[in-house]
């Protein structure tokens, strides 16, 4: 999920796949300190809050700023292996 997250966001999938996705900046106007971070609609229900799509995106969001920011699909792969390896199995 994230890796495909990655490739929508530097452009490497169909267009159409990130009709949906919109960053805060686009959708506030206005600069904030989440400005670059997708943009989650508020869902009245349970289950739209339990989507595939909503909790990707807030999970997205919560990776550290040097791992969104990487500049590259593969050294983001590579870095977020190294982050989920050493926060959830040897942390």
């Amino acid at each position: 999920m994230f890796v495909a997250l990655k490739k929508l966001e530097k452009n490497h999938m169909p267009p159409y796949l990130s009709l949906n996705l919109q960053r805060n900046y686009n959708a506030h106007h206005y600069h904030t300190r989440r400005s670059k971070h997708f943009y989650t609609k508020s869902a009245e229900t349970r289950w739209g809050q339990r989507t595939v799509l909503n909790q990707g995106l807030s999970m997205y969001n919560k990776l550290p700023r040097d791992l969104r920011s990487c500049e590259t699909v593969g050294e983001f792969r590579e870095n977020f292996f190294f982050f989920f390896f050493f926060v959830f199995v040897v942390g």
